[in-house]
């Protein structure tokens, strides 16, 4: 038991517990709007790490967004 019972906890606890953040639920405000930015928001939904829930028009609705927990990060791309 002393030896069977921590092995099997390591190997247990090794595929059950995960500390790799998936599907961060993010907006977009995309002030360029060119080819690259588009690149920049196809790259951040690709990688599989965020999840692109809303595009928005203004900077001022960034703010009430995060405050109602809708999204977990905004990512602004400036003009230019």
């Amino acid at each position: 038991m002393a030896f069977v019972v921590p092995a099997f906890m390591i190997v247990f606890f090794g595929y059950v517990i995960s500390f790799d953040v998936k599907d961060i639920k993010v907006a977009v405000l995309d002030q360029d709007r060119t080819q690259r930015s588009r690149e920049l928001i196809q790259a951040f939904e690709a990688s599989g790490r965020f999840q692109v829930t809303q595009h928005l028009a203004r900077y001022g609705d960034i703010e009430p967004l995060l405050d109602r927990g809708g999204v977990r990060l905004a990512l602004v791309i400036p003009p230019g």
